[in-house]
């Protein structure tokens, strides 16, 4: 394996996402900014909606070469079927890398502003099957980060610690404070600077910072 970190992000890009449009750019672009200090970083970013439920806009890039986000929200929020598929494909591209170029680290965010609404393949045990296995076997870390529902409960219902979740507002400046609180702990984070069992969890700072409406 290689000291390096490999990130998939999962993004909402269902109809709801109209209202927070250009906030959610300009939070994905500082996220993907921020990252830019750790050239390392190897990053996926994957948009789903009922229409494509897999939409993989880059895949394993250097996080310098990722380009900016535009989302053209439509449709409905499949969560189940989107997160199940892309744990599977992140899976299997990173088995088919050589052992010795392997991550030393793998980071899965997911960033909705919705729950469930539209899955038909997968259930929500599925979905809990899969990150914790991840977790056990190859010591993934998942992010969950949810607008309009209880994330906290969302990311224990599929296996996601409390402490690594966090509910934003669906505002220009909630939106903004969830970027900011995910950019720095995981730019720690590949930094290899915060490791372990806290190392990207959220303070009570960051949780009023990403709610602030």
């Amino acid at each position: 394996m290689k000291a390096y970190t490999d990130i998939t992000v999962l993004l909402d890009r269902s109809g709801s996402m109209q209202s927070i449009k250009e906030a959610m750019e300009a939070a994905f672009n500082t996220f993907l900014t921020e990252h830019k200090a750790v050239p390392t970083t190897r990053i996926t970013l994957i948009q789903f909606d009922d229409v494509d439920p897999q939409e993989i806009v880059y895949q394993g890039v250097p996080v310098s070469y990722a380009e900016k986000l535009v989302i053209r929200p439509r449709g409905n929020t499949p969560l189940l079927d989107a997160f199940c598929e892309a744990i599977d494909k992140t899976g299997s591209r990173l088995a088919n890398i050589p052992e010795s170029d392997r991550p030393d680290q793998v980071l899965f965010v997911v960033i909705t502003d919705g729950q469930e609404n539209a899955s038909k393949k997968f259930q929500r045990y599925d979905v809990r099957n899969r990150v914790t296995n991840q977790k056990n076997s190859y010591k993934w870390q998942f992010v969950y980060l949810g607008a309009n529902h209880d994330a906290i409960k969302e990311a224990q219902s599929f296996g996601i610690a409390k402490d690594w979740a966090l509910n934003y507002t669906a505002s220009a400046a909630g939106t903004s404070g969830m970027a900011q609180s995910l950019a720095s702990n995981t730019v720690a984070y590949a930094n290899q600077s915060n490791r372990g069992a806290d190392a990207v969890a959220f303070s009570n700072e960051q949780r009023k910072q990403a709610e602030d409406k």
